[in-house]
C-alpha cells in the first residue's frame, strides 16, 4: 500500500525530513540517482544491465504460468502474442526509461505500483475466454509479483541499515529534534 501511495521511506523522503542525517537524496546502492519509490525497484545496485526489463520478464513468466495453470490447453504462441500487444509490458531498454517513467500513458511503472490496466484484463479475458478466470489469474499474478518486489525492498532495507550503522545514524539520532 505504501508503494501504491508513494509513501515508502526512501532516501529522498528521509533527506526531506532529516537533512542533518541524510546529506542528499542519492541512492546509497548506486550513487547515481535520487532514490524515490520507483528507483528502489529499478536501481542497478549490482550492476544489473536493466532491472526494469528483468522485472517485466518475471511478470510475464508469472502471468504465463498462471494462465497455463488455470487453462492448461492454451497455446504458448497465443499467450506470447497476446502479451506482446499489451503496451505497458513492452519495454525496449534504458532509452525508454526516462520517457516512459513520467509518461502520461500507462507504463510498467504503474504495474510496479500495483495498478492493473484494463488492457491487461481485456487481453487475458480474450486469451482465456472467461472474465472471472482472467481476474483470478491477474490477482494471482500480482500477488506473486508483489513477493518479488518485497524481496527487492527487503534487500534494499538491509543495505540501508548497514549504511546507516556505518554512518552513525541510529534510532536515537533519528528521534532527536533538529
Amino acid at each position: 500500500m505504501k508503494l501504491f501511495c508513494e509513501e515508502l521511506p526512501s532516501i529522498t523522503k528521509r533527506h526531506l525530513h532529516r537533512p542533518d542525517l541524510y546529506e542528499n537524496a542519492e541512492c546509497i546502492l548506486c550513487d547515481k540517482a535520487e532514490e524515490d519509490n520507483l528507483h528502489i525497484f529499478t536501481c542497478k545496485r549490482e550492476g544489473d544491465e536493466d532491472p526494469i526489463k528483468d522485472l517485466i520478464i518475471k511478470f510475464k513468466i508469472i502471468l504465463r504460468e498462471k494462465i497455463l495453470k488455470n487453462k492448461p490447453q492454451t497455446k504458448e504462441l497465443l499467450i506470447q502474442n497476446g502479451l506482446n500487444t499489451v503496451t505497458c509490458l513492452n519495454y525496449y531498454g534504458e532509452a525508454d526509461y526516462e520517457s516512459t517513467k513520467h509518461s502520461p500513458y500507462f507504463a510498467f511503472f504503474e504495474i510496479i505500483k500495483g495498478y492493473i490496466p484494463d488492457i491487461l484484463t481485456n487481453k487475458i479475458t480474450e486469451i482465456c475466454k472467461d472474465k472471472r478466470m482472467a481476474v483470478r489469474i491477474i490477482m494471482e499474478t500480482f500477488d506473486d509479483f508483489q513477493t518479488i518486489l518485497k524481496n527487492i525492498w527487503k534487500e534494499r532495507c538491509e543495505k540501508v541499515i548497514e549504511w546507516e550503522k556505518e554512518n552513525g545514524i541510529t534510532i536515537r539520532a533519528k528521534k532527536k529534534k533538529i
